[in-house]
């Protein structure tokens, strides 16, 4: 089947007949802004798609005595299957050892608080209250965490020298003090003259918090519920947000205490520091340590190398040489080849091994293994070496000559479609769009764009920025390149 791509039950048919409304009305906006001309047929051949359900919606893959196998293992009592935490695969474990873990977990009364009764409609009731004396307020902020390419840019901009190592947070989601996160957050808001206080008061501000973190409840596997009154939930949409808030509170608090290392780099709670010496390293972790009142273990070079994030960094004498890091415990799954998805999410697989070798590779020797070691593992999930060789031509001719790609003159149409194993009703409803619809200028050229989830996908990339990639390198001449130190 592959990752991440399901199979749907036969769509209905209001469903797509909605979905070729819109299509009509979008099309029809680009025709009165002069972008296209349309046939006068266009409209009558997509009315009479709309109430056909064409295609194939069962998998050619997974076959009834998989179905059957499957129901046979969910009804067992003696077993429960979940779904991993960090990798795409389930685990299947005995019910009463899954629940003496839980029961483990839940015991901590620090942490979970049991409850008898189902708070949920006061919850709500308590909620509502607080938005609508605030009018139903809503400001987007704006979230970035440290990324691999912005890390691989501050290590291009300093020397090697030094002590490199890595520190953890031994689980910062769970033990997130949030009455002290709570306080962090109100202090930055309404105490802060750098930014502009939120039309939000306070008391408002200060319940919601509360409401989301301390007050939410959920019931455990034996059906008992309970809430979390410490810590933040696993999985929980806040969890990142308040842990790297804490975590961003507590670095100014320590950095006003001693300097800080020459390279500090934090993901959550993964921490990449260059320091002058060892001993350095271990001052900042204790006073990191007294600061949060979290636990931190500290992990020194070992070779003089060291991973973070997917980025393996070895120290040179005076530069960083990086590589793509690949856990031990990788099992080497990724979308297989032979599923059911549509090729250009088989495409994306490809590109993003490829591009990942381009950035994380600081010579052609890595980059050239690393390339190799990706085709093995994507001709090991099922890709054709034809696939790969023609995605990873593509990649590399737009990546080493930018100027070849011209900017997109592309006239763009979204249609939602439905997954199906044949894609037949794509190919249809494509052969009647350019068929029927023409672009205004011909240098530009109509491009419909079919995806399969909701409306909101489409928003996304109806609002994204075309990014034209800059360059300073001037065609018909030859470049030297010769390794720089720094």
């Amino acid at each position: 089947m592959g990752l991440n791509c399901h199979m749907m039950s036969k769509p209905k048919k209001f469903q797509k007949r909605i979905e070729c409304e819109v299509l009509i009305d979008d099309v029809e906006k680009l025709e009165k802004r002069g972008d296209v001309t349309i046939d006068p047929a266009f409209k009558q051949e997509i009315i009479a798609e709309a109430s056909k359900t064409r295609g194939n919606y069962r998998s050619s893959i997974v076959e009834r005595k998989h179905i059957d196998a499957a129901k046979e293992l969910t009804s067992d009592p003696d077993i429960t299957i979940r779904r991993a935490d960090k990798a795409a695969a389930y685990v299947i474990i005995n019910t009463s050892e899954y629940l003496n873990k839980i029961d483990d977990i839940l015991s901590d009364t620090t942490k979970f608080a049991k409850i008898n009764k189902d708070p949920t409609e006061a919850l709500k009731l308590k909620i509502n209250k607080l938005i609508s004396k605030n009018n139903s307020a809503n400001t987007t902020i704006k979230f970035g965490k440290l990324s691999a390419s912005e890390f691989l840019d501050i290590l291009k901009t300093h020397n090697a020298r030094g002590a490199i190592a890595s520190l953890d947070v031994e689980s910062l989601f769970t033990n997130v003090p949030v009455d002290r996160t709570i306080n962090y957050i109100i202090n930055r808001v309404y105490n802060n003259d750098s930014i502009p206080p939120l039309d939000v008061p306070e008391p408002v501000l200060r319940g919601l918090l509360e409401c989301c973190t301390k007050e939410a409840p959920f019931t455990s596997p034996r059906g008992n519920k309970y809430q979390q009154i410490d810590g933040v939930a696993m999985g929980s949409p806040l969890g990142v947000l308040l842990a790297n808030f804490f975590m961003g509170c507590v670095e100014e608090e320590v950095f006003k205490k001693i300097s800080k290392p020459d390279i500090y780099c934090r993901y959550i709670d993964d921490i990449f520091i260059k320091t002058t010496s060892h001993y350095e390293a271990e001052q900042l972790k204790l006073c990191l340590q007294d600061t949060s009142g979290l636990t931190f273990t500290i992990e020194s070079s070992s070779d003089k190398s060291m991973p973070f994030l997917d980025v393996l960094v070895t120290q040179e004498e005076e530069s960083f040489i990086t590589n793509v890091y690949v856990k031990p415990t990788n099992t080497g799954h990724c979308l297989n080849g032979e599923s059911e998805c549509p090729q250009r999410y088989k495409d994306s697989t490809i590109g993003a091994y490829i591009r990942r070798a381009l950035t994380h590779c600081s010579t052609w020797q890595l980059m050239h293994k690393e390339i190799q070691r990706s085709t093995q593992v994507l001709i090991n999930n099922g890709f054709s070496e034809r696939d790969i060789n023609r995605q990873t031509k593509n990649i590399m001719e737009n990546w080493y000559n930018p100027n070849a790609t011209k900017k997109s003159q592309d006239i763009t149409i979204f249609y939602r479609a439905f997954f199906s194993t044949a894609h037949q009703e794509e190919r249809i409803i494509s052969q009647i769009v350019h068929r029927n619809v023409k672009p205004a200028d011909q240098e530009r050229r109509i491009k419909l764009q079919i995806y399969y989830k909701n409306k909101n996908t489409s928003n996304l990339l109806r609002n994204s920025p075309s990014q034209t990639k800059e360059t300073k390198q001037k065609s018909h001449v030859v470049y030297h390149m010769q390794k720089r130190k720094l």
